[in-house]
């Protein structure tokens, strides 16, 4: 259930406010008016923990077809003239 502060007791006990809708949403009224919800932000993504994953992100690599699946080409390429 969301608790409910008055706007005159959430402004001078702003500090409180914010670390108790880290548990539940509270409710801000101004003479008996809601006025807002204050509520804990949702965590959007975690900081990647290397470059790698930054570079990659979560990407799905499982759906890539298998190497097996690629032939080579047949010509043998050029030849350098060293």
């Amino acid at each position: 259930m969301t608790k409910i502060w008055s706007l005159e007791d959430a402004q001078t006990y702003f500090e409180q406010l914010i670390k108790a809708a880290h548990d539940e949403p509270r409710l801000i009224t101004q003479c008996g008016t809601p006025l807002v919800t204050v509520q804990r932000a949702p965590i959007a993504h975690p900081a990647p923990h290397n470059a790698l994953e930054a570079i990659t992100g979560s990407f799905d690599w499982s759906d890539l077809p298998d190497e097996d699946l690629f032939e080579l080409h047949p010509s043998p390429g050029r030849t350098l003239d060293l």
